[in-house]
């Protein structure tokens, strides 16, 4: 069969790894302006509540912001220069800020980013609705009224027209999967349970959705053989649906495309994003393949045909539970899990325990793709491949402005590696610039 390409206007490129950001799993991200927001997450040897070296206490969330123009994070502080976290026994003490969860989802309106969902080890699910302020780096309780859906972890949520769609994830109440859609309108800080029509995607959680022309678009997830009940029986839905949000409708987009036509194999906890009207995935898992993936595919709506994207530069490692926000032409891919070959370097995930065959590391790394990549975007790469030519003898000077931005590309944050966060090393005056190293596969610390 020959396989299509999909024009696109420029060759996209993975321009670089940069590791030190927040070591995160099952986090969740929004991009506003120029800058990702990164909440919550767990990573399975820090000091979180959801490690194995869990205290009582629960915090509340934390918040991590990265500047898509440098690649440097830094973590969100009170004004005071305080970090915006503390330590909080009693579930009731959390007023205005929710406290520390994995499986939530966000989703970004104007400069405000809503949270909803989600749950730790301790409380359980949360139900409340949830806005943060990035202009004044602060959190709301939203009042509401309306049929409210009960707490749920590995759902779906996308902003359209004032509103905020939620589809799916497992709910805490029943202990099911849901296939349900809910409406969450903000200017009226009203809860609705929409009635569709038409055969709705089976009930799953940690699927992704995107929304393109007025139409949600579901892809993936963990589904059960067995229907709503959760038997351990994974299966992974591979086909796309979308609901027309202004009739209320679902349709099959695969029902007119030919059976042997190429397509992803179904996964769950993968990333997707919008680029030009495609939809576009990233990684994820399959439990029955026992298989991670690292592959790139956009859907075209309008052929409702898959097609594989294979960039330029370095593939990143197999990974699942991370995150991919779209900031123009760049998606910055933050975090997830990733397996590991050698396992006595890195402890299993006690989720997955069951496979014994599989060994996972928690990843700080933050990927970069750029679908519309310049040519000193390449000039940059071929550099990075020979960062150690640069720093010889009779080597050639490099303009300052180029020096930051190799740095920028290469150099490790802080926040997981111990680094001057967003800072590089001071020089000594006319000193020649070095150029640090990114470090791979960096040893687990505690916190």
């Amino acid at each position: 069969m020959l396989k299509k390409r999909l024009a696109l206007e420029a060759k996209p490129a993975w321009v670089t790894a940069v590791d030190g950001g927040p070591r995160r799993v099952n986090h969740a991200s929004a991009a506003i302006g120029e800058r990702v927001y990164l909440f919550g997450g767990y990573c399975s040897l820090d000091s979180t509540p959801y490690s194995d070296q869990a205290t009582r206490s629960v915090s509340t969330i934390d918040v991590f912001c990265l500047d898509s123009k440098t690649m440097r994070w830094k973590k969100l502080r009170d004004k005071d220069g305080s970090d915006k976290v503390k330590n909080i026994v009693d579930r009731n003490s959390f007023k205005d800020t929710p406290y520390m969860r994995y499986g939530h989802a966000v989703t970004p309106y104007k400069d405000k980013v809503y949270l909803w969902g989600g749950r730790n080890d301790q409380y359980g699910p949360d139900a409340d609705m949830f806005c943060y302020c990035t202009m004044k780096n602060s959190w709301e309780k939203v009042e509401w009224s309306g049929n409210r859906p009960f707490g749920r972890d590995g759902h779906t949520m996308n902003t359209w027209n004032d509103k905020i769609i939620i589809f799916g994830g497992f709910d805490a109440e029943y202990d099911t999967y849901s296939n349900d859609t809910h409406i969450f309108d903000i200017k009226e800080k009203s809860w609705s349970r929409v009635v569709t029509s038409g055969s709705a995607p089976r009930w799953r959680d940690f699927h992704t959705a995107v929304i393109i022309r007025d139409r949600l678009f579901i892809f993936g997830g963990r589904c059960d053989v067995f229907g709503t009940q959760q038997s351990a029986r994974d299966y992974y839905d591979p086909s796309v649906k979308y609901l027309d949000l202004k009739s209320l409708k679902w349709s099959n987009q695969l029902d007119k495309v030919a059976p042997d036509a190429e397509q992803p194999i179904g996964r769950r906890s993968h990333a997707a994003f919008a680029y030009n009207e495609k939809m576009f995935i990233f990684g994820g898992y399959n439990q029955r393949e026992k298989n991670h993936f690292n592959d790139l595919w956009c859907f075209d709506p309008e052929t409702c045909i898959w097609y594989p994207i294979f960039p330029s530069g370095k593939n990143p490692s197999p990974r699942r539970r991370h995150t991919a926000s779209c900031i123009g032409s760049k998606v910055l891919i933050s975090g997830g899990t990733a397996p590991v070959e050698d396992r006595s370097r890195w402890l299993s995930d006690p989720v997955e325990s069951e496979d014994e065959e599989i060994a996972l590391k928690d990843l700080a790394e933050t990927v970069l793709l750029d679908f519309d990549p310049t040519l000193k975007t390449f000039c940059l790469m071929e550099v990075m491949k020979n960062l150690a030519m640069l720093n010889s003898l009779d080597a050639p000077q490099l303009p300052k402005t180029l020096i930051n931005e190799l740095s920028d590309l290469t150099e490790d944050n802080e926040i997981s590696c111990k680094r001057t966060n967003g800072e590089r090393p001071r020089k000594k005056k006319n000193a020649r610039p070095v150029l640090s190293y990114r470090i791979k596969d960096v040893p687990r610390s505690k916190g």
